[in-house]
């Protein structure tokens, strides 16, 4: 059945025969309507409620502003800093400039300014270059080192033809810390150029060391067979020495197994080795019974100065029963307290033998490292018995002020309870006063670990 429907309904087809003027006015209300409402909004937004002035933040404001992460990213990749950072790049540069500031406060400016990602912070680093303030040049070049900004790498290269050496040897450094192919190249150009001052060719050759890219470890291998001056081929092996050890070894073993290689390059080399990545006490171990009593104690001194403590106690052990140097024994026994294990008891028989103070007290410090390090109840006892009386002897009494010295160093090491004692009748024995000021004011009475 059909709905009656009011005549004077308008049906939705007469909607669209509405005259124009009606339309007209809807379309303004509508308008007018919006334009309220939004001025409201905007008003609540703009304008500081009560809640707000005293720190609050309304629920609208909240849900207009951006996420925290985009804001992260918009102010890490722009390049127009806010009115915060252009201040704090202006004092940056005033303290990069005045000749009367510390050189600390002047350097962290610098490194302030290399860190900042914006054009102005590197505009400001160039200028600073052009004015003829003493020291800004070579602060400006290590700075540029921390630039990510693509156009300060070639700023630095430009700095490699400066008259000053050392501005020279500071783009180096800056070059270095960025470490790019392109780094290694300009680098590397300045370490073969035989017309560069030497002491300029050896910051060459570090700053390769500190660049771990596999560019450098070819230029530096390379360099071994083309560098003549001494100075400069140490700090080539000595930068490789700094390396992770699986890079090197097969670089530097040959090298020291050459009959042609001088001694005074192998023993550069091995002590380039203190500083490798790695375990490297194999590789040093096979040179501690060298024929040369030299590089038997650059071997074993890199052995004792060694990050990663090695596993080669009973080698060291039977070599002590052979080695008439008492320099080279000295080395043998702090090489021996940079070990995982070895025998305590051997040890020992040997420091009681030992005729030269110089070996006998390194053999005592040895046994005050080992207490450090581990100190068990049997091995403290075993200490504070044994080599206590004779360190606070050697400290009080000895005839040598290094070896007296080294007794108190032992002692401070230990840290037991006979130590702290023996510690303070040395503090108030009075006859060698840098010994007693040495002795440390902040000794425990109690004689406890701290």
């Amino acid at each position: 059945m059909n709905k009656r429907q009011d005549p004077q309904a308008p049906s939705s087809r007469d909607w669209g025969r509405l005259k124009p003027v009606t339309w007209l006015a809807g379309l303004l209300l509508v308008g007018a309507m919006g334009a309220w409402h939004l001025h409201h909004n905007y008003s609540s937004i703009t304008q500081p409620t009560q809640n707000q002035v005293a720190g609050g933040e309304s629920s609208e404001r909240r849900a207009l502003r951006p996420p925290a992460a985009v804001v992260g990213l918009t102010d890490r990749f722009s390049d127009e800093p806010s009115q915060e950072q252009r201040a704090a790049i202006s004092e940056h540069l005033q303290q990069l400039l005045s000749e009367s500031a510390p050189q600390g406060v002047r350097r962290r400016a610098a490194w302030l300014l290399g860190k900042d990602t914006s054009l102005l912070a590197y505009e400001g680093l160039k200028d600073a270059l052009a004015k003829d303030v003493p020291g800004a040049k070579e602060l400006v070049a290590e700075a540029l080192g921390q630039s990510t900004r693509a156009e300060s790498q070639t700023l630095l290269q430009s700095l490699l033809g400066d008259t000053s050496d050392a501005v020279v040897m500071a783009a180096i450094r800056g070059l270095a810390q960025q470490g790019t192919p392109t780094a290694v190249t300009a680098i590397n150009q300045v370490l073969l150029d035989t017309s560069r001052d030497i002491d300029i060719r050896a910051e060459a050759a570090s700053g390769l060391g500190a660049i771990t890219r596999p560019e450098a470890l070819d230029a530096l291998t390379v360099a071994i067979g083309m560098v003549q001056e001494s100075s400069v081929l140490t700090e080539v092996v000595r930068s490789l020495g700094s390396r992770d050890i699986e890079e090197t070894r097969g670089v530097l073993q040959p090298l020291l197994d050459s009959p042609q290689t001088p001694a005074e390059l192998k023993i550069d080399t091995l002590e380039g080795l203190a500083q490798a990545k790695g375990d490297a006490t194999a590789l040093l171990l096979s040179y501690a019974n060298d024929k040369d009593s030299d590089i038997r104690r650059a071997a074993l001194w890199s052995m004792a100065t060694l990050e990663v403590p090695g596993s080669a106690g009973s080698e060291l052990m039977a070599l002590l029963g052979e080695e008439t140097s008492p320099a080279v024994r000295k080395r043998l026994y702090q090489a021996l307290a940079n070990q995982q294990e070895f025998d305590l008891q051997r040890a020992w028989d040997h420091i009681t033998s030992e005729k030269e103070s110089v070996a006998r007290l390194a053999g005592l410090d040895l046994l005050a490292r080992v207490v450090q390090r581990s100190p068990t109840p049997e091995m403290v006892a075993f200490f504070d018995q044994q080599a206590v009386p004779e360190l606070r002897n050697v400290a009080m009494n000895g005839t040598v002020r290094d070896e007296r010295m080294g007794a108190l160093l032992a002692l401070r090491r230990a840290r037991t309870a006979s130590a702290f004692t023996a510690l303070r009748d040395i503090a108030g024995n009075g006859a060698d006063p840098a010994v007693a000021e040495a002795t440390g004011s902040g000794v425990p009475l109690s004689g406890q670990r701290p």
